[in-house]
C-alpha cells in the first residue's frame, strides 16, 4: 500500500463517519417527520423518542454503503482537485493502488455490517416496529403464526395441523391421532377443518359448535414442534437474523426430503432464500460502492468541477437505493410464483453486480 493510499485511506475513514452521521440524522428526520402527526402529549411524544432510538441501527446500516459512496468521492475528487491524483498516475501508480486504502477500511465496514445485522438490529428493529405499529397507531400487533406443527395430547395421543396462531386462538387442517400401545399403529385418526378458541369457555370449538378439550394456545405455542415456521412476509427483513433464516432455509429442506411435493413449503423456502440474499448483497455492496466513489472522483478532470462530481456520486447513490429497494421487493414477489421462484435469490444481486460492474469500469478508464 503506498503512502498515498493510507493517506486517502485515513481522510477517507474522516470523512466517511462524516457523512455516516450526516446520512443517518437525516433518515431520522423523515422517520420524525413521517410519525409527528401520531404526537399528541408528552406520553406519546416519549413513545417517539423511544421508536427513533431503536430505529437507529437499522438507519445507520441503511446510511453506510451511501455513505461510503460519498465519502470516497469527496475525498479523490478534492485530492484531484489539488492534481495530487494526477501526480500519482504520472508516477506509474494504479488507480486500484490509489484506492487501496479506503477500499480496506471499507471491507472492514462491511464485517461490522453483517455483524450488526445479525446481533444488533433484529432485535431493536422489532422493539421499534412493536411501538410503531401497536403503541403509536394503535393498530393491532402482527398475528403471530406457525406451519406445520405437531403437539402431543397423552402418551397415546398426539395432534397434527397445518397453520396454528396463537394470537386469535386458531388451528386449521388439525388431525388428532391415536396409536396403540406399542407406538406401531395408528388406531384412530379424527380430521377437523378448523378449531377456534373460546377464551372464557377454556375450550377449542368447531364451526359445527362441536368441542374439544385441547390445551391453550399458549401452552401450545410452548410444546409444538416440527416445521414451526412463520410468515416472513408479515416481518421486515430488518429484524430477521440471517442465522435464523439459514437455519429455517436447511430445516425445510430436510422436510422436503421427507414429506411430499408442498407449495407452501417451497414458497416458504424461496422467500428465505431471498431474504438470505437480500441480507447479504446490501452489505457486500459496500467494497464496490467505495471503488465507485473513488473512480468518480479521479474522473473529476478537464473542466469539470467538484460539483459535477458530487451530483454524480449523489445521482449513482440514488440509483442504488431506488434499484436495492425495487429488487428486494420484486423477489419477495417473485418466492410466491411457482415458474420464476427459481430466480427470487438471484434478483437481490442485481444491484451490487451492477455498482460492481460500474465501478470495475470507470477504474480501467481513469
Amino acid at each position: 500500500m503506498t503512502r498515498l493510499s493510507r493517506f486517502l485511506g485515513f481522510r477517507y475513514l474522516a470523512s466517511l463517519l462524516l457523512f455516516f452521521l450526516l446520512f443517518s440524522s437525516l433518515f431520522l428526520l423523515v422517520e420524525l417527520f413521517e410519525l409527528r402527526r401520531y404526537v399528541a402529549d408528552a406520553k406519546t411524544a416519549l413513545l417517539l423518542g423511544t421508536y427513533l432510538r431503536y430505529r437507529l441501527p437499522f438507519l445507520a446500516v441503511f446510511s453506510a454503503p451511501i455513505a461510503t459512496l460519498v465519502a470516497a468521492l469527496a475525498v479523490t475528487a478534492w485530492r484531484n482537485h489539488f492534481h495530487e491524483i494526477v501526480a500519482a498516475r504520472a508516477c506509474g501508480i494504479s488507480p486500484f493502488q490509489i484506492a487501496a486504502g479506503p477500499i480496506v477500511f471499507s471491507i472492514l465496514l462491511t464485517l461490522l455490517l453483517l455483524a450488526g445485522t445479525e446481533w444488533v438490529v433484529p432485535a431493536q428493529a422489532e422493539k421499534a416496529d412493536f411501538i410503531k405499529t401497536v403503541r403509536l397507531k394503535k393498530l393491532a400487533p402482527p398475528e403471530e403464526v406457525f406451519y406445520d406443527i405437531a403437539f402431543t395430547l397423552s402418551d397415546s395421543s398426539y395432534a397434527l395441523a397445518q397453520r396454528f396462531s396463537p394470537n386469535t386462538g386458531v388451528l386449521e387442517s388439525l388431525t388428532l391421532l391415536t396409536v396403540n400401545a406399542s407406538h406401531t399403529r395408528v388406531e384412530k385418526r379424527i380430521s377437523i377443518p378448523r378449531l377456534d378458541y373460546h377464551i372464557q369457555e377454556r375450550i377449542w370449538i368447531s364451526p359445527e359448535g362441536k368441542s374439544y378439550p385441547l390445551p391453550s394456545p399458549e401452552y401450545i405455542a410452548l410444546v409444538c414442534t416440527a416445521g414451526n415456521f412463520r410468515p416472513l412476509s408479515e416481518q421486515p427483513v430488518e429484524a430477521v437474523r440471517l442465522s435464523d433464516l439459514f437455519r429455517d432455509y436447511t430445516t425445510i429442506r430436510t422436510l422436503e426430503e421427507t414429506l411430499p411435493p408442498s407449495d407452501r413449503l417451497e414458497r416458504q423456502k424461496s422467500v428465505r432464500l431471498a431474504r438470505i440474499s437480500t441480507k447479504l448483497a446490501f452489505p457486500l455492496a459496500v467494497p464496490f460502492l467505495t471503488l465507485l466513489g473513488a473512480a468518480l472522483g479521479m474522473k473529476k478532470s478537464r473542466g469539470r468541477t467538484l460539483a459535477h462530481a458530487v451530483s454524480a456520486g449523489l445521482a449513482a447513490t440514488l440509483a442504488f437505493i431506488l434499484l436495492t429497494d425495487l429488487t428486494f421487493s420484486v423477489a419477495e414477489l417473485i418466492a410466491s410464483s411457482p415458474l420464476l421462484r427459481f430466480t427470487s435469490g438471484l434478483i437481490p444481486w442485481t444491484a451490487p453486480l451492477l455498482v460492481s460492474l460500474t465501478s470495475l469500469n470507470f477504474s480501467r478508464r481513469c
